[in-house]
């Protein structure tokens, strides 16, 4: 009730700003895929343009949204959203599939992801999220808190299993809407088992791990193994 009522103070807020100008107010990510494991409300604004006024005339509604414990909202205008799809398309993908809109009209709808530019994106980003975790642990160890470990694992499962929505797209897979199905899903295409990564969805949701050394272990190898398994079916099989 209270993000429904939220959301409506929003839109009002962001007319009274910019009018006509506000086009498409769009509700994406965990909430929307009803994996509520930060609580925020992640939202997406098409607005008609993103001259310097209009982005002053932000201003206020922005920053109410903010002191609301509400992430920074995506501005786009309606050109500056279709160049994005082949630049972010992991991104546009997940928000395309799985979106509420808040306010106006659907600014995704029939949108196509190059698959080309897609596959290019996810090699790019699990090589690069590997490295983030390898450092974070590395982060751990030197404060030696088991707490900020048990983060780590928490934090990093929504930003894999966005990854791999993208890598089940590529595979041609029937779509997932929570982050645990499109884990388990994933899994079953590579062959691979999947209660690794079950282990932190559930760190993820609030739930404890009796030891999260051993389970940031099992999860490390388990990525291992699918990005091989995602680099032979999806980067080298492209390619051959």
């Amino acid at each position: 009730m209270e993000r429904g009522r939220n959301e409506l103070h929003m839109v009002k807020r962001l007319e009274t700003a910019v009018g006509d100008r506000l086009i498409s107010v769009i509700a994406y990510g965990p909430i929307a895929h009803e994996d509520e494991y930060f609580g925020g409300e992640h939202l997406l604004i098409v607005i008609a343009d993103l001259e310097p006024d209009t982005l002053r005339r932000l201003g206020e509604p922005v920053s109410w949204w903010l002191a609301k414990g509400e992430p920074w909202p995506r501005l786009f205008s309606p050109e500056l959203l279709q160049t994005s799809i082949d630049v972010f398309p992991i991104e546009i993908l997940d928000i395309a599939g799985h979106r509420r809109i808040v306010f106006g009209s659907d600014a995704l709808a029939n949108v196509e992801v190059d698959p080309v530019y897609l596959r290019a994106q996810c090699e790019r980003e699990l090589r690069e999220k590997l490295m983030r975790l390898r450092e974070g642990y590395v982060e751990c160890h030197g404060t030696d808190s088991t707490q900020d470990l048990r983060e780590l694992l928490a934090t990093s499962f929504a930003a894999f299993a966005r990854i791999f929505r993208g890598c089940l797209h590529l595979l041609g897979a029937p779509r997932a809407r929570q982050d645990r199905d499109i884990v388990i899903a994933l899994c079953a295409r590579l062959d691979l088992p999947a209660e690794a990564f079950l282990e932190i969805e559930r760190l993820a949701r609030g739930g404890r791990s009796t030891d999260p050394e051993a389970a940031f272990i099992a999860y490390y190898e388990a990525l291992a193994a699918a990005e091989r398994r995602i680099d032979q079916l999806i980067i080298q099989g492209d390619q051959s």
